[in-house]
């Protein structure tokens, strides 16, 4: 089955956070350096489709996608660990977006130990339409916001329209790795990967959804 580019129609109206309390001095400081880890904006202006690979340096064999890194423990982490792995992160609320910033700045990263990360701060339904068919090699979907209430359901990330939009940016053999810890939004997102035509649920057992 051929894949399709998403609908360029824009995204619902955003519903999370995109600032809570006010940031102190380190983390005012860690979020004036978001302009070292941001996707170039003559990119998104000229570019239909982000040249991902342009992103990053020529050592980089994978490229993966963490939807929503929260404060970034889990990115910041794995940038330093696996330097030929390129990393975006997607998050549009901006305490977590310079905490995670703050915590590179911590690992003692200098900025070449760091061109491996990318860092998008607003909603990544926004960027899901830039990114070329079949070129991230793994989703992260990391404890996301449950949206307990029913009739808030619907903002739930993990969704047939976004799932669309993931298997089209996500190559052939790639998977999409989600947790929770929280069983009806579990449910939620096993039913509508198991209800998508073009994703297998290959987890078995409990502790196969543990991120070695």
């Amino acid at each position: 089955m051929d894949k399709k580019k998403s609908s360029p129609d824009k995204p619902s109206r955003f519903f999370g956070r995109r600032k809570g309390r006010t940031l102190n001095k380190q983390r005012q400081n860690a979020l004036s350096q978001l302009s070292d880890f941001e996707i170039p904006k003559s990119l998104i202006e000229n570019e239909d489709i982000l040249p991902i690979y342009d992103l990053f340096p020529n050592h980089i064999k994978e490229i993966h996608l963490e939807i929503g890194f929260g404060n970034g423990d889990f990115l910041a982490n794995s940038v330093s660990k696996h330097p030929d792995i390129g990393f975006i992160g997607a998050e549009p609320y901006l305490n977590g977006v310079s905490a995670c910033i703050k915590k590179l700045s911590e690992t003692n990263l200098d900025n070449h130990q760091s061109d491996n990360l990318k860092i998008w701060a607003d909603d990544v339904r926004l960027l899901l339409p830039l990114l070329p068919d079949q070129s991230i090699d793994k989703i992260y979907i990391l404890n996301p916001d449950p949206w307990p209430k029913t009739r808030h359901h619907k903002r739930r990330i993990v969704n047939r329209h976004n799932l669309d939009a993931l298997w089209r940016i996500c190559k052939p053999q790639g998977t999409i790795l989600m947790t929770t810890d929280i069983d009806d939004l579990a449910s939620w997102m096993a039913t509508h990967i198991v209800n998508h035509p073009n994703f297998t649920w290959d987890i078995d057992h409990p502790s196969q959804t543990q991120i070695p």
